[in-house]
């Protein structure tokens, strides 16, 4: 398994309400995914993704604009009604373990404030090498995105279109650009990134569409999704308790005062 920055426990990243005793709201964060190409079978990477954010107890939706397949609602489980688009792009469809799945621009439902932390869209968009395409879906997902909002490439190491990478910064504006190998481990080539590590061996474990993160949770692929996750989470948690502390000044309540 890949070794990589992590909190060092999940109660590390625990806090992502901020704090219900001061009426805070939920830490929202748009993530959109996107890829080198086609062989990097993003889908597949955006549900395993998805189950492992939802076991530490977010609140998930997937915005599915990639417009190709296998997509991750191939991943989720669902009928070929759902997977291929034909039922209804504006609305939510539910998934497995809790995880809510659209083909259109609507907005997340309402998460469940006694159980979630913090609410994570993701966003599923074309390859890189698909500009025109990746393009539309860019203005599609513009008026959902959340103030806060990352990027995340998926990439074997081979033929990154550092160009269009670069475009997509611009274009959208994340706060961060995060990086992870789906492949043998090994350091991102994309300047300006934050790798998050690699996800080895999971050609092997594609053997139905229930991700292996929900199969097998034990499993080292598996690890390195919910070690990838926390090491987002471990990000977000910094961002929410700075804005914590920054809200309590601003109210002349600093934090533990």
């Amino acid at each position: 398994m890949t070794t990589q920055s992590r909190p060092r426990h999940i109660r590390d990243i625990a806090h992502l309400y901020l704090s219900r005793r001061h009426g805070a709201a939920p830490v929202t964060l748009s993530i959109l995914v996107t890829s080198a190409g086609s062989e990097c079978f993003s889908g597949l990477h955006v549900a395993n993704l998805a189950m492992a954010f939802s076991e530490r107890k977010i609140a998930v939706s997937v915005y599915e604009l990639s417009g190709m397949l296998p997509n991750a609602s191939f991943y989720l489980a669902h009928p070929p009604g759902v997977y291929l688009g034909t039922r209804g792009p504006d609305m939510f469809h539910p998934a497995l373990r809790g995880v809510s799945l659209t083909f259109g621009t609507v907005p997340p439902p309402v998460a469940d404030a006694g159980q979630r932390t913090a609410r994570l869209n993701l966003f599923h968009l074309p390859p890189l090498r698909m500009q025109e395409r990746l393009r539309e879906s860019l203005k599609r997902a513009a008026g959902i995105l959340s103030p806060e909002r990352w990027m995340l490439l998926l990439h074997d190491n081979a033929g990154i279109d550092l160009s269009m990478a670069k475009w997509l910064r611009v274009e959208v504006g994340p706060q961060r650009t995060l990086t992870v190998r789906v492949g043998d481990p090994g350091p991102s080539l994309v300047p300006g990134a934050e790798h998050l590590g690699a996800i080895g061996g999971w050609r092997p474990r594609v053997v139905d569409r229930v991700p292996v993160v929900l199969r097998e949770p034990r499993a080292d692929v598996s690890l390195e999704y919910l070690s990838i996750c926390d090491s987002v989470l471990s990000r977000l948690n910094r961002i929410a308790r700075r804005n914590h502390a920054a809200a309590e000044v601003s109210t002349g309540n600093p934090a533990g005062g």
